[in-house]
């Protein structure tokens, strides 16, 4: 792929809840400070490098800084929207997207949005849920063990990264077997 369709490959976006440190959308999930949910994320849960993890995926926070369950809402809904894959970090993130926290799922799921007054819209997509990586979250110390819920993770997003390059190999190939 050339740079302009690698641009526009929908990649896998990992979505978090609010940044801490700074309201930049460039520094969503960003694996600096080390010891930052980004940072966990980076080297210890995917084991890759700081320039590896950037270009790989694309990450976004549902609040700029303060989480806000309406914010949030709105921004869930527009990412449910959006076709890329998603993987969706904590209980607080999947509320917003209208869905219970059921960590190490993968798959085409369905999200429920408010609409008006009393009416709900229902989108589906694909995602992968994990707990928070945050180091403050203890689903991760659970059976069977951090080491390997990290390793669960791990190949949870890959296979969903693998999954949206093939296809979009698959939509990008020329129609009929043309060269």
């Amino acid at each position: 792929m050339n740079r302009q369709e690698l641009k526009a490959a929908p990649r896998v976006v990992l979505v978090g809840e609010a940044n801490p440190y700074g309201g930049d959308p460039r520094y969503a999930l960003y694996c600096e400070p080390r010891n930052s949910a980004g940072g966990r994320l980076c080297f210890d849960i995917l084991r890759m490098s700081r320039n590896e993890y950037v270009r790989t995926f694309g990450r976004v926070n549902l609040c700029p800084s303060k989480w806000s369950a309406p914010t949030a809402r709105a921004r869930a809904l527009e990412l449910a929207l959006g076709g890329a894959p998603l993987v969706l970090f904590g209980a607080k993130v999947c509320s917003a997207f209208g869905m219970s926290f059921d960590p190490f799922t993968i798959g085409s799921l369905i999200g429920r949005f408010p609409e008006g007054r009393i009416g709900e819209r229902v989108v589906k997509f694909t995602c992968a849920i994990l707990p928070h990586p945050s180091g403050l979250c203890r689903r991760w110390g659970e059976p069977p063990g951090q080491t390997e819920n990290f390793a669960r993770a791990r190949k949870l997003i890959l296979d969903l990264r693998d999954a949206a390059e093939r296809a979009q190999a698959v939509a990008t190939a020329p129609a009929g077997g043309e060269a």
